[in-house]
C-alpha cells in the first residue's frame, strides 16, 4: 500500500507542470496534467496509475471551475459525469493537440452557465 502510495505521488510530481494558456489578453497558469494534450490524456489509459493522476485532476478542475462561477457548486448535482468524460472522449478524438484545460473548459462553460441561470430564476 505505502509502495503504491509513493508511485502514485512520485508520478503526480513528475507530471506535476506549469504551462501557459490562452491568448495575451486572457493569459492563465495550470498546474498538473491540465496542460497536457488530449493526445496525452488519452494515452494515460494504458496506465491505472496515470490514468488516475488524470481522472483526480479532472475532478480537482471541475470542483474548482464551479466554485468560481456557482454558489456551492450547485451545479454539480445535475452534472452527468460519464456524458462529461463523454464529451471530452469525442473534443479529445478530433482535437488532440488541446490542451486537456481548455476542453475541460468548452464542456463545462456552458453546464455552469446554465446552472448560474436557473438558480437566478429560482431566486
Amino acid at each position: 500500500m505505502v509502495k503504491r502510495l509513493c508511485c502514485f505521488v512520485i508520478v503526480g510530481l513528475l507530471f506535476s507542470t506549469t504551462s501557459f494558456g490562452g491568448d495575451e489578453n486572457e493569459l492563465r497558469y495550470i498546474y498538473g496534467v491540465g496542460s497536457k494534450t488530449c493526445s496525452q490524456y488519452t494515452a494515460s489509459r494504458s496506465s491505472q496509475d496515470e490514468f488516475l493522476i488524470y481522472r483526480s485532476w479532472i475532478a480537482g478542475y471541475i470542483t474548482g471551475f464551479g466554485t468560481v462561477f456557482t454558489k456551492h457548486n450547485v451545479f454539480l448535482k445535475d452534472l452527468k459525469i460519464n456524458n462529461m468524460y463523454k464529451s471530452l472522449d469525442r473534443i479529445c478524438a478530433t482535437e488532440p493537440e488541446r490542451t486537456l484545460d481548455d476542453a475541460l473548459s468548452e464542456i463545462l462553460t456552458p453546464i455552469v452557465s446554465a446552472a448560474v441561470t436557473k438558480n437566478q430564476q429560482s431566486n
